[in-house]
């Protein structure tokens, strides 16, 4: 009989899936700064970032908004004592 243990997966802070979700952003906040942006583009880049660093995705609360000119604002904050521990 096979026995099946669980597996705790976790990611540091401080990986190199956390700094590549956080290149990433940066890299979409400044094209968002360049030029004007629609709200679902962005929202589809920052997906596509996410979902391909899928270890990390928690560690990051992300936000898209629409300014007053119709333009997509990116904005993120670290989550601290994030474990990522499922």
């Amino acid at each position: 009989m096979e026995v099946l243990q669980a597996v705790e997966l976790w990611v540091n802070p401080t990986s190199a899936v956390s700094r590549r979700i956080e290149e990433g952003l940066e890299k979409i906040a400044r094209s968002c700064a360049k030029k004007k942006q629609k709200v679902a583009e962005i929202e589809r880049r920052v997906g596509r970032l996410l979902g391909q660093n899928s270890r990390a995705t928690g560690l990051f609360e992300v936000r898209v908004t629409e300014g007053e000119g119709g333009e997509a604002r990116l904005a993120w904050t670290k989550k601290e004592g994030w474990s990522g521990r499922r």
